[in-house]
């Protein structure tokens, strides 16, 4: 992760999400995180693997005005219709170097609504850059 903090430098990060997916083995699986700051956008994989010893790590950096696309998908019960929440929403984000799910993994922050808002909105004013 030290190459994805380098890479972020000490720019405030507006959005973060990660993802681990344990593989079967003990020991081993991938993690998957992303990173938005004002200007950029770093992306970073890493499959971990006890038996080859050291594993590579893939950091992608590449500048927010960039976005090629983004689309949406939300899983909009009852009860977020209701209330107005957003339920849960994927965002795809679409660059040259890159195309990602977002988020990576499962939201449980109390803010997570309007984090999620803000992002869209960002990614609106990024696509049109």
């Amino acid at each position: 992760m030290t190459d994805l903090i380098l890479a972020t430098g000490d720019e405030p990060i507006t959005y973060f999400s990660a993802k681990y997916v344990p593989a079967r083995d003990l020991g081993s699986g991938s993690v998957s995180v992303v990173a938005f700051t004002d200007e950029i956008v770093a992306y970073a994989n890493f499959d971990s693997d006890p038996s080859a010893g050291s594993s590579p790590l893939e950091v992608v950096v590449t500048a927010r005005r960039t976005l090629s696309s983004f689309s949406l998908e939300s899983d909009m019960d009852e009860f977020a219709q209701v209330t107005d929440a957003l339920g849960t929403v994927r965002i795809t984000v679409n660059y040259p170097q890159f195309s990602r799910t977002l988020p990576l993994g499962a939201s449980d922050w109390s803010t997570r609504d309007s984090e999620t808002a803000d992002l869209i909105a960002r990614l609106r004013r990024d696509v049109v850059a």
